[in-house]
């Protein structure tokens, strides 16, 4: 607050001994203050008081003062800069680095640009250009560059870069080299050579006609399938506190090939054939394939449509016995080799039944052409409750038949259906009720079959159907399905 109050002739002879008992500053901003300039405000100092001259004599001062505040505007955009130059993240001795401020980012754009590079966070004496050439006495030293940025009516802002660590270049930094025979099923080692410094660690990087094999990261590494026809490389990354990191690519290996005495993937020349048989009777499916050093697994269709492996069946061929429960199943055999793995096409073994073997009720089977099932039996009703076998008059049971996709459906009306139980003469079924006759989809119908006698003489029986249809897809048969037991 100087030059408040201004010295009068008067007060040269007298000694101010007075107080300001009151002071009142009221600024007001311009509101014609232009973005970018100098923005003055207006103010006015209010003082009031007295002044005590030696003598006793006091006189008042009241008065005013103008007086004024600047303000500068702030950048809204300032990106950090980076080095350019840098080797492989790190600031090489004896390499000149440039700061990238990008001006053109900043908003606005400055008029000024000012730098200065560091060593561990202190100034370089000297070192206030774009460039700067790290040496010998800055190695180890984390190097970075501070951007000062200036405009008029704007405040200097100073931005730093990331730090990058001065380091040397190895003397000697060899080609590493491949041992090992380029065969799938064989084990490369990559040797990294005499480095000078030596390397802290060694980094390995397999790489299959140049491209990353993903996980073949150590220093050996097998050949795989598919690695066959291909070239195999390794790069070598050694790792060094200070030291530039250092990627060296080994010379391509041969083409790479199948192990010794394997020519190709397998491949099927014979595959094993489908049979039609009668229980009892043993049946050998087999199958030839190429390619060298094979190995064969005979695999069998499970009921809910997975291939199982069979135990110990592991030669070209393989036999089985026919029952009535092996009927409908589907074999095949798996062929592989180092070059890979192939499958025979399924064979199909179609088992009749007998009235020694009948099959099971539920269980599907083969007639001529169409594929069956008759459901479990039951008893049916019929009469008056006076009549001693009114609960047993009739024996039925739910047929279904579906025929191969692509052809057309079943009628059913070609089949012979009778029931047989432990007695003196067989029982034919009364009627097929055609009523009764539900389509499941396009190729499969249901239809429940009667049989006419009780079963009190039931027990023990079966169902016997006869498919009378002329084409003969699995061969002509009678089959037997169990009824009540």
């Amino acid at each position: 607050m100087r030059d408040l109050v201004r010295p009068q002739p008067w007060t040269r002879r007298h000694a101010v001994v007075g107080l300001v008992t009151a002071l009142t500053l009221v600024a007001t901003t311009l509101s014609s203050a232009v973005p970018g300039q100098t923005a003055r405000a207006a103010a006015t100092e209010h003082v009031t008081g007295q002044v005590v001259s030696s003598d006793g004599g006091r006189r008042s001062l009241d008065g005013a003062v103008g007086a004024s505040v600047s303000t500068a505007e702030k950048f809204t955009a300032t990106p950090r800069p980076r080095i350019a130059g840098l080797a492989n993240g790190r600031a090489r001795i004896g390499t000149t680095l440039t700061a990238r401020h990008q001006p053109g980012q900043w908003s606005p754009r400055p008029t000024t640009v000012s730098y200065q590079w560091r060593a561990d966070g202190k100034a370089i004496a000297g070192a206030t250009r774009a460039t700067f050439t790290p040496r010998a006495r800055h190695h180890g030293q984390r190097i970075s560059v501070r951007v000062a940025v200036s405009r008029p009516g704007y405040e200097t802002v100073r931005v730093t870069s990331r730090t990058a660590m001065a380091s040397r270049s190895y003397t000697r930094a060899p080609r590493p080299k491949i041992t090992g025979t380029a065969r799938v099923g064989q084990t490369l080692t990559a040797r990294p050579g005499e480095w000078r410094a030596s390397p802290r660690t060694f980094a390995y990087q397999w790489k299959r006609d140049g491209k990353p094999i993903t996980k073949a990261t150590s220093r050996s590494y097998q050949l795989k399938k598919a690695d066959h026809g291909k070239h195999i490389t390794v790069t070598v990354t050694a790792k060094r506190k200070a030291y530039v990191l250092t990627h060296r690519t080994s010379a391509a290996t041969a083409t790479v090939r199948w192990p010794v005495g394997i020519k190709h993937k397998p491949r099927i020349t014979s595959r094993p054939k489908g049979a039609t048989v009668a229980p009892g009777r043993t049946v050998t499916f087999a199958a030839s394939a190429t390619g060298g050093k094979l190995r064969y697994q005979w695999q069998r269709r499970t009921a809910t449509g997975t291939w199982k492996n069979m135990p110990g069946k592991t030669s070209r061929s393989v036999t089985v016995k026919a029952t009535s429960k092996r009927t409908l199943w589907d074999y095949r055999v798996r062929v592989k080799n180092r070059a890979g793995t192939t499958f025979s096409r399924p064979a199909l073994l179609v088992v009749n039944s007998t009235k020694t073997d009948p099959f099971r009720p539920g269980q599907w089977y083969a007639g001529n052409t169409l594929t069956q099932r008759v459901s479990k039996s039951w008893n049916v009703r019929r009469g008056m409750p006076d009549d001693p076998d009114w609960k047993w008059s009739y024996t039925a049971a739910t047929l279904t038949a579906c025929s191969p996709p692509g052809e057309p459906r079943p009628t059913l009306r070609r089949l012979d259906i009778r029931y047989t139980w432990r007695g003196p003469e067989p029982v034919w079924s009364e009627q097929m009720q055609w009523a009764e006759l539900q389509w499941r989809d396009d190729q499969c119908a249901a239809w429940t079959i009667y049989a006419g006698a009780g079963p009190r003489r039931a027990p023990g029986g079966m169902w016997q159907i006869r498919d009378k249809y002329k084409t003969d897809r699995y061969g002509k048969s009678t089959q037997f399905v169990r009824g009540i037991p």
